[in-house]
């Protein structure tokens, strides 16, 4: 009987590492985007339900004092600057990207919420969603 000198591999070769690689990069670069926007949109929500949050104490300062007026702005977020626009006898709220954040550049731009409830954004329209 004769010996066989054939070596079985084990391991993996460099073209099979290659072809892992450029899979996984190509997943990679299709998963990260999608990625990006939902977290993006996460912090739209949570600037929305600040904005909402704010004029439920709007609302709350005009039952007791007759005013919109003397309402202090939250403390600016990572992402958005908040910015109360309030007389008398009415407001304008309104949530901007802060430049250079991970928010800069949003669809959406700056949200607004009134004292109609009227909900808007500068850039563009459904940013809202059903908050």
């Amino acid at each position: 009987m004769k010996k066989s000198n054939v070596k079985l591999s084990q391991g993996v070769t460099l073209i099979e590492l290659m072809i892992a690689i450029v899979i996984i990069s190509i997943l990679a670069s299709i998963a990260y985007p999608s990625y990006q926007q939902h977290i993006m949109q996460a912090h739209r929500v949570d600037a929305q339900a600040t904005l909402v949050s704010l004029s439920n104490l709007m609302e709350q300062q005009f039952t007791q004092s007759g005013s919109y007026a003397n309402v202090n702005a939250p403390a600016a977020s990572n992402y958005y600057l908040y910015i109360i626009n309030a007389t008398n006898t009415s407001y304008v709220l309104s949530a901007t990207p802060i430049s250079g954040s991970a928010q800069d550049g949003d669809a959406c731009g700056t949200l607004t919420l009134d004292n109609f409830g009227q909900k808007s954004a500068d850039l563009a329209t459904g940013c809202w969603g059903t908050l």
